[in-house]
């Protein structure tokens, strides 16, 4: 594990926003396409960056998003998904992080720090849920990884671990992320 108290940081903890998937039904590069002036990537980065001791992009290939200024090392094991990208942010040896989507241009650092205030002593990981789990942004803890052998979904992982659940906060939108370019349109 991590030697440093991955909490210290005035509440902060490792970011890692996951953007390694195909972008299949958006067409392409979903972390690259521009949503109010900014590559949806780079709004998820500054949103984030409050509640960061360190952020790191989980893409297809390492260094995919250096051009944008973004630390980026290369998923594990491509094609998996997101819970392709939680193990390859559990191999970054860190006790306690957030995991966060590259399409969710509207995430707030107080959600995070939301969860971080919810997530306790003992806890596999801590996200938000209304009618399902809203995996990303979540708080997830190494421990978490003895739950994610074959899991096909983040739903499952969430649900097999224990997960803590906290209300989706005020604000929270319809569609937390972006599937189409058309989305891009209608929500600009």
């Amino acid at each position: 594990m991590n030697s440093t108290n991955d909490s210290a940081a005035g509440g902060r903890v490792p970011v890692f926003v996951l953007a390694g998937g195909k972008s299949a039904r958006f067409g392409s590069d979903k972390a690259r396409a521009v949503w109010r002036g900014k590559a949806l990537l780079v709004h998820v980065a500054e949103r984030l960056g409050p509640v960061a001791s360190e952020l790191t992009v989980i893409a297809e290939c390492a260094g995919n998003y250096e051009d944008l200024g973004l630390r980026t090392i290369g998923d594990r094991e491509p094609g998996l998904g997101p819970v392709g990208g939680l193990v390859t942010a559990l191999l970054q040896g860190h006790e306690r992080f957030v995991l966060a989507a590259c399409d969710f241009a509207e995430v707030e650092a107080a959600w995070v720090a939301t969860l971080l205030a919810a997530d306790r002593a003992g806890a596999t990981a801590t996200a938000f849920r209304d009618d399902r789990w809203q995996p990303m942004p979540g708080v997830y803890h190494a421990r978490i990884g003895a739950f994610v052998e074959g899991a096909a979904s983040m739903q499952a992982v969430l649900t097999r671990a224990g997960a803590t659940a906290v209300a989706c906060p005020a604000g929270w939108p319809v569609r937390a992320g972006f599937n189409t370019p058309g989305e891009l349109r209608e929500r600009e």
